[in-house]
This record gives C-alpha cells, sequence and structure tokens, in this order.
C-alpha cells in the first residue's frame, strides 16, 4: 500500500494552466525515465509537463542517474574537496581563501595546530570564551551535507546562544548537539551586504561548476546562487530555500528563481520574504570568484569536473568546500539544459565519452528502477 502511494505521488501530473494532459505526462515520465534522460523530479523542476517543451528539450538536460557514470572517473579525489579539514589545508597553504577553522571537537582526524577538544567542558568553556570576545562561529560537522547539522552563533547571554536566525538555544542544548562525532569550530563568514539584502539569517552560497580541461584551461560551466528563507540559518534548497542562475560570463542574475519541486514550481521574480527582485543584480566580485574558480580547479588533484560552494564577503569570495557529486538537476534548474553543442562536443573531446543529444537512448530497467526509487526518497 505505501509503495503503492508512493509511486502515485512519484508520477503525479501537474495540474496548472499551460501544462500537458494527466496521461501525457505520465506517459512522458515513464517513456523519459526509462531511459534516464530525465527523472520525474527533473520532469517538473525542468517545466517539461508545459506545452510545447519536447523531447528533444529534455535530451538536453542531464540526469542524475546519467551524470553518476560520467562523474564518478572524472572526481576521484573526493577527500581532498570534502573533507573539511583536508580542503582547507590543501587549498590555504597555497594562499587560496577557505573557511578559518578555530578548534575540533570530537575524536580524530584534526591537524595538530588546532585545538582538540574531546570533553564536554572544555568545548563548552572554547565556545562561550570564543563568542564573548566578539567572534561570531559557525560549527558544523566534519562530514556534514546539505548543511545538515549547522549553527551559527553570534552572540551569549543568560545561559543561552543567540543563533544568526534571532533565535536562541542554551548552552546545554548546543553541547549535546556536538555530542556525537566530530565537529568544526570556524570564524563565521560574514557575506557581502549585497547577498546579505537577498535574506540575511541564512550564508547564501554560490554553486560553481568548473571542468578542467586536459591542457589545464578550465570552463565555468554552471553558477546557481542559493538563497535561504526568512529566519532559515541555511541556504539549503532541500530545506526549502530558492536558487536563481547566474549567467557564467558575467555575474548577472537571471530575471527569476525557484526551489525544489516539492516545495514550489512557481518562479519567483523577486525573494518572496525581503522582496528584493533580481533582475538587473550582478553578482559581488565576480571577477575574483571566477579568477579563484580557476586557481581552485587547476590545484584540485584528480578531481575535474567540481561543483565548488562559493560565500563571498566584502573583502572578497571565500571557497567554502568542494563537491565531487554537485546536485546535477539543481545546476539546471532555471536553464535550457547543460547539454548544448558546445558542451558535448568539449565532454567528448576531453573524455571520450558521447552523449547523443538527438535521439533517445535505449531503455536501462534496473538503472531506471534505481533512479525511481531515489526519485521517491527525495
Amino acid at each position: 500500500m505505501m509503495i503503492g502511494r508512493r509511486l502515485v505521488r512519484t508520477f503525479s501530473p501537474v495540474r496548472m494552466p499551460g501544462a500537458k494532459g494527466a496521461p501525457r505526462q505520465v506517459w512522458e515520465m515513464l517513456h523519459w525515465g526509462a531511459r534516464l534522460i530525465v527523472t520525474p523530479n527533473d520532469y517538473r523542476a525542468h517545466g517539461l509537463y508545459l506545452h510545447g517543451r519536447s523531447e528533444a528539450h529534455a535530451l538536453r538536460y542531464l540526469s542524475a542517474p546519467r551524470a553518476k557514470s560520467m562523474m564518478w572517473p572524472l572526481n576521484r579525489e573526493h577527500e581532498r574537496l570534502e573533507n573539511k579539514l583536508v580542503f582547507e589545508s590543501h587549498f590555504g597553504s597555497l594562499g587560496l581563501p577557505v573557511p578559518k577553522t578555530l578548534a575540533v571537537f570530537g575524536p580524530g582526524g584534526q591537524p595538530s595546530q588546532l585545538p582538540a577538544l574531546a570533553d564536554v567542558d572544555s568545548q563548552r568553556q572554547f565556545l562561550v570564551q570564543t563568542v564573548l570576545m566578539g567572534t561570531e562561529v559557525a560549527v558544523k560537522p566534519l562530514d556534514a551535507w546539505g548543511g545538515a547539522g549547522v549553527l551559527i552563533i553570534t552572540q551569549v547571554s543568560d545561559g543561552s546562544f543567540l543563533l544568526s536566525n534571532g533565535e536562541k538555544m542554551a548552552i546545554e542544548d548546543v553541547m549535546k548537539h556536538v555530542s556525537v562525532g566530530s565537529w568544526l569550530v570556524q570564524e563565521r563568514i560574514v557575506q557581502h551586504q549585497d547577498l546579505a539584502e537577498l535574506n540575511p539569517s541564512s550564508l547564501n552560497t554560490m554553486r560553481l561548476g568548473t571542468f578542467r580541461r586536459q591542457d589545464g584551461r578550465v570552463d565555468i560551466i554552471f553558477a546557481k546562487l542559493r538563497m535561504g528563507r526568512s529566519s532559515a540559518q541555511l541556504d539549503s534548497n532541500s530545506l526549502g530555500g530558492l536558487s536563481v542562475w547566474i549567467d557564467p560570463t558575467s555575474g548577472a542574475f537571471v530575471r527569476s528563481a525557484t526551489q525544489f519541486p516539492k516545495y514550489s514550481l512557481e518562479h519567483f521574480d523577486k525573494h518572496p520574504d525581503s522582496g528584493v527582485c533580481f533582475s538587473g543584480r550582478i553578482y559581488p566580485h565576480w571577477e575574483a570568484v571566477v579568477s579563484l574558480a580557476r586557481k581552485f580547479a587547476e590545484n584540485a588533484g584528480d578531481n575535474v569536473f567540481v561543483g565548488w560552494d562559493v560565500a563571498t564577503t566584502q573583502e572578497g569570495p571565500v571557497f567554502v568546500e568542494g563537491n565531487h557529486n554537485w546536485d546535477v538537476q539543481m545546476a539546471q534548474t532555471g536553464s535550457a539544459g547543460m547539454l548544448t553543442d558546445d558542451f558535448v562536443a568539449m565532454f567528448r573531446a576531453e573524455t571520450g565519452h558521447d552523449i547523443d543529444v538527438s535521439k533517445h537512448p535505449a531503455v536501462r530497467p534496473l538503472s531506471a528502477y534505481r533512479a525511481l526509487r531515489k526519485a521517491q526518497r527525495r
């Protein structure tokens, strides 16, 4: 019974003006999904349910199941990107801008020059004293994904920490929060005023994709700015945040932002909470972002196609981390798809992998089933 309800929800057609008929939508989700062209989530996220959107349009999007087989041989050195201490140590030693870790809470793996605090009393004392001295901090799990568990602490008083979204959290509750696993205490990154205007409670980061060619040249493939909602500490799309496409050639915002389909299919011309319009805005320090992205990509080791998380302050960009699996759906939402003729030709020349965008691939039932299971959980 539960499986049946999930299937119905997964293939539920979109009912709105301009949408195709329900039978047509279900057929396309099944037909294209069985060939790994798009998943049901892709179908909604990319507006393929609308009249005038055909298989030719769908073939221009790279689905997560197809991307997985392509990315694995391209990004083999995951730890350099996603272990936050390794990332900071490697890229920081090259003089590149990375977050500043102040201490590590919990067991093992930390560089010897950082305070390693294993007992709750020393952790509590460090946090309270650091914040009392005027340093705002981000407390995050060493292996966090999607911002899970992150706390942004700005002040301390009366036995509580004040968080960036204005909420208070008792000191002892914070200590319980960080009692399992390894946690980093980093200096809070204070974002550029232009980004804070969009949503001040969250650090609004950009996911920027680079591809390093065999001759060392680096292409900027995509750029998406993520924004949190009012009173949210995190900008994550998985938590209801928005994302807006940034023109990689100029840093200009496109006209509208989107959310994950499970939250809304609406296109937002302005942030729904702050009311700030997207059209006409330019991402701050864009030339510096592009220059630094190329330097990070050049020094990424055995990682060729990377999604970088970038924060930008008044002084310039800070690269927070790299991702070997960089959410291919989010990277393409709001665009006509990643698989342009130029990208396909470049990818073929660099990897030998041919992506045929002229016709649909053969049915792959086992892979399609796995993709469907994943879509039901998302």
